[in-house]
């Protein structure tokens, strides 16, 4: 996608499907990520990950998709960086009003989300490994809240009438109330899917209270592949 469609998306979920199962990816060195599998045993959290189509189409979003990792480097930029890496939180916040300037005020919400949210992706690998589901959809909730609040990833600003994943999530959270499971936006956003860790016993009334907004088989429960890459020969 990146080289022969010449789109600026990331790298993670073709890495995930070609290794399949759960890993942590880190992406500092673009040639040759590190990959650590994770020995966990998902199904045995009793919850279930289900999918939602809100029915969203990602065509004509390329720009929007590009302004995200652009308005990042631009802010990265200001410190004489290619990439926000390396960049703590606290320089942003010192130099906050005069970023706002150069960059303008998304970028730096942008830009606080992303290096918070490499701290979340190491806290929630770590939740997981020790077995604390608890604490890894703790981090899962505010993860998604980030992406809502700061990255803006879940509606695009020039056509706000034209909010599917959001009503998802609204519903979700109505769903999901007292502990029955935690919905966040799905992959890079603004259009498309969201994803939920719901508690098995309340699958099927999630599927069907999601359903009477997005359709019928709009929600897919999933289980997480163990296999990744696989040469097949007949």
């Amino acid at each position: 996608e990146n080289v022969y469609f010449d789109k600026p998306c990331g790298l993670m979920d073709q890495s995930a499907c070609a290794y399949g199962g759960l890993i942590f990816i880190d992406f500092e060195n673009i040639k040759s990520p590190y990959v650590r599998k994770l020995d966990v045993d998902f199904s045995s959290f009793g919850y279930s990950l289900c999918i939602v189509d809100t029915k969203g189409s990602h065509s004509g979003l390329t720009d929007e998709y590009a302004a995200m990792p652009n308005e990042m480097k631009e802010v990265a930029s200001y410190f004489g960086q290619d990439v926000l890496r390396g960049i703590k939180y606290e320089q942003i916040i010192d130099n906050i009003a005069e970023l706002r300037k150069t960059c303008g005020d998304r970028a730096v919400l942008r830009s606080l989300h992303m290096i918070t949210e490499n701290d979340r992706a190491i806290a929630e690998a770590e939740a997981l490994e020790e077995g604390d589901f608890a604490k890894f959809l703790k981090i899962f909730e505010a993860s998604g809240n980030s992406s809502y609040k700061y990255l803006q990833n879940v509606y695009v600003s020039s056509n706000v009438r034209n909010q599917p994943m959001s009503i998802a999530l609204c519903v979700s959270e109505e769903l999901l109330k007292d502990g029955k499971g935690i919905a966040r936006v799905h992959g890079g956003g603004l259009a498309g899917t969201i994803q939920a860790f719901v508690k098995n016993e309340y699958v099927e009334e999630y599927k069907k209270g999601i359903e009477k907004v997005f359709g019928a088989n709009s929600c897919l429960v999933l289980k997480v592949n163990m296999y990744g890459a696989t040469t097949l020969i007949a």
